[in-house]
């Protein structure tokens, strides 16, 4: 049985290649962007696994150098698609014609494929890649993502995140206290990505979902959520080319059921991987939902001013009941929301942490100014929301940080049907013509480089690879507040912009703000003597060079109040 299935994938794969290597090669010779440059593929799969490799810094680096703003890309059978980092193209993609460019196949089909019943039934149900995060922000377009995006709104108010701000202090001081056990009888080397991943969790759990993961002590081990977020990025990065083209084209075969029986046989470790980690994800939502659910069924017999009701989760619940029908969020879609809040909560918000940590233990003059700058407005106990979130150094490490090494690099779009792109700056086309527009034909795929703005030295000047918190500390270039960058945070893309827009920015300022300005006035941090790599997966994360677990060992010892 194992091995006819294996049989009929094989089959159904060859000939998808045969027919899709004819397609290409009829037509993308006449294909519009045919004549954009861009760097020449020497596989059938293209240039993906340059541009997809854990080490793939200089090659995005070099794409700017070499071929500015518009790139032409050469995918799996030389399919022709486009890395974008222009802005007035960008304006139209995340701006003018948002509602064009929307999620690829590979991220959305492979989930809208299936039924709110489906998504969430048995345990069975949950394949592999086609529900990674359910119905949620993540992966849901048009009307439904407007549905939903409009309900959670109100949650992510600066009111509402105002009110979080004691309850970040307090389980961030929980933090403190476990490393500072660790770390009493002098310099200890820390694991500070799995504790910016716990902290993270426990953060969203308690003020996003009115939900305890973590008790957040030393020996204390870390929730399997936490666990799963962070393995899901190296895990998911090597099935990329199978998830982009293969699933959309075979996520609808037979029954959800059957799906997971062929996932089960097939011998595949990395979509196995996936599937446990899957599993892992559906198994929270459960949990979670079922707890929020007992308690706002609790509340209703109590008091409508109960706690149950003033977390993210508890507000979205309590507001769906009294939602029009046409409004109203089923249970898929709510369980949806708790794997991509939890997801997009520990793993973006928690490497961008860990990542400024190493930048601060390479940079001890930096850390030492952000002490200062901390302890000079610091009161006996917690520091108050306003100052918190005004001073000035803490916010620009912030900026630098998240402008030159944003946690997600690239981001990924597909036109919808046929359109004409405008551009800013004109290219030479290989027939040496100039072009100012690019027709974009329907299904066309689009990398939108988020790093490749973010460090663009026309915007930013001639020091735009280099980290420099000083730069937010005068006015920006006029060269770069002229482009208006259609990102919704400080002239960069990494909480992207439009319909789209990270939802969460205000709940990730206000973490990041309030751990770094804790951690940094108890704890000196310094550089381990093991070599740290930063993988560019989806998700940049950190290992150590050797090992395959992302984590940032670093040497950290008490300093003097």
């Amino acid at each position: 049985m194992v091995g006819l299935i294996t049989q009929i994938l094989s089959l159904s794969l060859l000939s998808f290649v045969i027919w899709k290597v004819l397609r290409l090669w009829i037509s993308n010779s006449h294909f519009p962007i045919a004549n954009i440059p861009g760097p020449q593929s020497k596989s059938w799969f293209g240039v993906l696994p340059q541009l997809f490799d854990a080490n793939a810094w200089s090659f995005h680096d070099d794409l700017a150098k070499r071929y500015g703003r518009i790139v032409k890309i050469e995918a799996l059978f030389k399919e022709q698609q486009l890395y974008i980092s222009d802005p007035v193209a960008l304006q139209h993609i995340l701006g003018k014609d948002q509602n064009i460019y929307e999620e690829t196949r590979g991220w959305i089909e492979s989930v809208m494929r299936v039924t709110c019943k489906q998504i969430f039934g048995l345990r069975v149900h949950c394949s592999g890649n086609l529900l990674i995060f359910g119905r949620g922000l993540l992966s849901t377009l048009g009307e439904e993502h407007k549905k939903q995006k409009k309900m959670l709104n109100p949650a992510f108010s600066t009111t509402s995140i105002r009110q979080m701000h004691p309850t970040f202090t307090e389980i961030c001081e929980k933090v403190c206290a476990a490393i500072t056990l660790r770390v009493q009888g002098g310099v200890k080397e820390v694991d500070m990505l799995s504790w910016m991943s716990r902290l993270a969790l426990e953060l969203v759990g308690q003020c996003g979902l009115g939900y305890s993961f973590d008790d957040l002590i030393e020996d204390g081990a870390s929730h399997p959520f936490c666990i799963s977020s962070k393995r899901l990025t190296p895990v998911i990065q090597p099935l990329m080319i199978y998830r982009n083209y293969l699933l959309p084209r075979i996520s609808n075969i037979a029954t959800p059921k059957f799906r997971r029986f062929v996932l089960d046989v097939v011998p595949w470790k990395n979509a196995h991987q996936l599937r446990d980690i899957v599993d892992v994800f559906t198994e929270t939502a459960e949990q979670v939902y079922n707890s929020k659910r007992k308690a706002l069924d609790e509340e209703e017999t109590v008091s409508p001013h109960s706690e149950a009701r003033k977390d993210i989760l508890g507000i979205l619940m309590k507001d769906n009941l009294s939602a029009a029908n046409e409004e109203k969020l089923c249970e898929a879609e709510i369980k949806g929301q708790i794997i991509t809040l939890c997801f997009s909560a520990t793993d973006t918000t928690s490497t961008a942490l860990a990542r400024l940590l190493h930048l601060l233990s390479d940079n001890q003059d930096a850390q030492n100014k952000l002490r200062d700058e901390v302890r000079l407005v610091r009161p006996i106990k917690e520091l108050p929301y306003d100052t918190l979130m005004s001073l000035p150094y803490l916010d620009a490490l912030c900026k630098e940080t998240l402008r030159l090494y944003p946690p997600v690099p690239v981001l990924l779009r597909t036109a919808r049907h046929d359109t004409v792109l405008p551009i800013g700056t004109p290219i030479q086309g290989l027939d040496g013509n100039a072009i100012s527009k690019i027709p974009i034909p329907s299904g066309t795929d689009i990398m939108i480089g988020v790093m490749a703005i973010n460090r663009d030295p026309l915007l930013w000047g001639e020091d735009s690879h280099e980290w420099k918190p000083e730069r937010w500390l005068k006015p920006l270039p006029d060269t770069l507040t002229n482009a208006r960058i259609p990102g919704i945070y400080a002239n960069q893309l990494t909480f992207l912009g439009g319909a789209r827009a990270c939802i969460g920015l205000q709940f990730a300022q206000l973490e990041m703000k309030v751990v770094l300005a804790m951690l940094v006035d108890r704890f000196k941090f310094s550089p381990s003597t093991q070599e740290i790599m930063w993988d560019m997966n989806s998700i940049v994360s950190p290992t150590v060079r050797g090992e395959a677990d992302p984590k940032l060992p670093l040497l950290v010892n008490l300093v003097k109040a």
